[in-house]
């Protein structure tokens, strides 16, 4: 056991060298002060004037610190480290500082910050400075219901109202009416067949696609999970448990699952590419139907999305607070208010600080390649173009990311690190800049698209693939080689160096369409049936309800995962146990906000669309042509 302690003191004297530690004892790790701490919220509300404040500052020193110097040291690790020189806490004002606080209207930073310094230089020697605050009271007054939250609940009203009138009509009319009525659109129990009833696709060949059902849910629980970490990252009590957890084999699928999105962008070039195959069999194809087709994503998309970017700029304000409601719903608030034109044009990935629902820069992304997508399909007419023409692309699309982060000195990955995480990556340059972009996506969406190409001529030539053990053997690998790379961005976190920036820049460029080209390789054995291991999970008729909550799941989840921050009022202890628990709690509670939400909303206004827009435009193509 000596010789361990030795080694790590070795160790941790030799990072010293370097102005990085890697590592710290529990003891030395307990003499920083905490990255999060809260004292009893309600307990100082209930107090004659009790007074709260929530404060983010940074520690610094007026005299040489070793305490400092070492909290640096030990912040430069910024992949596994929070840094621990800034620091959120909640502050009972009446407990720690009555004397220079009176109310919560009068306190200011200066008054703050006198009030920190004078407990961080009696028990730490370090001085404060506050960045951020807010201050509550038990007698603060309430949000003002303005013009936003009126049209909010006014266009609320009016899709209730919808609903309400069209339920009625269908019952009361259920023998003469047909499906192509507009109030029957918003039949509360028509739409409840169509979530719960499978239908079997006319088209036998899309009826293959089964497995896409299962492929799209579990990425999604997979991206719920790695969601509902956010609690933990943001307030968790003890955090030297959670920068440990980076050490733990384990916790790898959470850090390194970033890379897993990409399937959904090979479905999404799949998809586009077969389905205009299809619909090219009884259309011809020109450059008119490009805005058409565009303007008919919008419409299929937009809806439920504008819906719940407005409830998170208004009616969210009115719900009950914690002490970290500033620094998790307000932002989310403030962000959607200012921000939600840039959410409703799909550009938001091209922002740096793009709070207001975060996740959705996935939506701008896939709304860009959609259209990327559909001028390819229209110039490649010719076949005899479409190989080499997405052979280039896809290429200059892996040369561009290399470029990209080779020049801006990027991470090869996005890494989930605890201080960027905590701060939902705003600043993150490589989350920002080549994760969340459209062109630095492209590659995928290129492979998708050749996978639908191939997979359209393969069915119209009757190609049947044989199932040798070969080929199995070849297809159950798949899977394990998409772990194995998933999990090889690891090598990232470890304790070293930084990789030189030609190392980085190269597996940036290849490890997306990689990832893509297994996928992409699994969707074409299951539609082929090479095998039934992964087949028969994958088409399971349990995914098919969820699969129609897909949308509404994605839109919710993380807006459910704030709200629990900012009403939770003392820290979170970080465990395996907590994990779970947060992790299937958001998985069932964005279920179930997902299901009136696509009652209400989603599948009405995708049935209006389909009636009043798809078969109009369509129509009037087929009289232009």
């Amino acid at each position: 056991m000596n010789w361990i302690i030795s080694l790590l003191t070795v160790t941790i004297l030799m990072n010293r060298i370097d102005a990085v530690i890697y590592y710290l004892n529990d003891t030395e790790y307990n003499r920083m002060p905490p990255v999060f701490k809260l004292d009893d919220y309600q307990a100082c509300l209930r107090k004659t004037d009790g007074i709260y404040c929530t404060v983010e500052f940074n520690l610094v020193s007026n005299t040489e610190s070793e305490l400092l110097q070492l909290i640096k040291e030990y912040s430069e690790q910024t992949r596994t480290h929070y840094n621990h020189s800034q620091l959120t806490h909640g502050i009972c004002v009446n407990d720690r500082c009555q004397n220079y606080i009176r109310s919560a209207s009068l306190a200011q930073r200066s008054s703050l910050e006198q009030c920190l310094n004078d407990i961080f230089i009696r028990e730490y020697q370090l001085t404060t400075q506050v960045t951020e605050f807010t201050c509550s009271s038990r007698y603060q007054s309430r949000e003002e219901f303005d013009t936003l939250d009126k049209a909010v609940a006014i266009l609320v009203i009016i899709i209730l109202g919808l609903n309400i009138t069209g339920s009625l009509y269908d019952i009361r009319y259920k023998k003469q009416a047909t499906d192509e009525g507009f109030l029957l659109c918003f039949s509360l129990p028509r739409n409840w067949k169509r979530l719960t009833t499978y239908a079997s696709e006319s088209d036998s060949r899309i009826e293959r696609f089964k497995s896409l059902n299962g492929i799209r849910c579990i990425i999604l629980f997979g991206v719920v999970m790695v969601h509902s970490t956010w609690p933990m990252i943001r307030a968790g009590e003890n955090s030297h448990h959670l920068e440990l957890m980076y050490y733990k084999l384990r916790q790898n699928f959470l850090l390194s699952g970033s890379l897993a999105i990409q399937s959904n962008i090979v479905i999404s070039g799949f998809l586009l590419a077969y389905n205009m195959e299809v619909f090219s069999e009884t259309n011809n194809i020109n450059w008119y139907i490009i805005p058409k087709v565009i303007i008919l994503r919008y419409l299929r998309l937009t809806p439920i999305y504008a819906l719940v970017v407005a409830l998170n700029a208004s009616w969210i304000k009115f719900l009950e607070r914690g002490p970290l409601w500033q620094v998790s719903v307000q932002r989310l608030l403030s962000h959607c208010r200012s921000d939600w034109w840039r959410n409703l044009l799909y550009i938001n990935n091209y922002k740096y600080h793009a709070v207001c629902l975060m996740p959705t820069w996935y939506l701008a992304v896939d709304m860009q390649l959609f259209c990327l997508g559909i001028i390819l399909f229209v110039l490649l007419r010719k076949k005899s173009y479409q190989k080499p023409v997405l052979i280039t692309i896809l290429i200059l699309g892996m040369i561009t990311i290399a470029v990209h982060t080779y020049v801006r000195d990027l991470n090869a990955i996005f890494m989930i690190s605890p201080q960027e995480c905590r701060n939902l990556f705003e600043t993150d340059s490589t989350f920002n800049e080549t994760y969340k972009m459209g062109h630095t996506n492209v590659p995928s969406f290129i492979i998708g698209m050749m996978a639908g190409y191939y997979v359209y001529e393969s069915q119209k030539s009757g190609l049947k693939l044989s199932s040798s053990r070969i080929l199995q053997f070849m297809y159950w690998s798949l899977v394990p080689l998409g772990a194995v790379l998933m999990f090889s961005g690891e090598l990232f976190y470890r304790d070293a160096p930084r990789d030189p920036v030609a190392v980085r820049a190269a597996y940036a460029a290849l490890s997306k369409p990689l990832f893509g080209t297994l996928l992409a390789l699994l969707i074409v054995g299951t539609i082929f049936k090479i095998d039934n291991l992964y087949r028969k999970v994958l088409e399971s008729n349990l995914w098919t309800i969820p699969n129609r909550l897909n949308f509404c799941v994605f839109l919710v989840n993380f807006t459910l995962i704030k709200l629990y921050v900012g009403k939770m009022q003392s820290l979170i202890v970080i465990s395996n146990t907590t994990m779970v628990l947060l992790a299937f709690s958001t998985i069932v509670a964005s279920f179930v906000v997902a299901v009136p939400l696509w009652m209400l909303v989603e599948m009405p206004c995708a049935r209006v669309t389909k009636y009043y827009f798809t078969r109009r435009f369509f129509k009037k193509l087929n009289k232009n042509e």
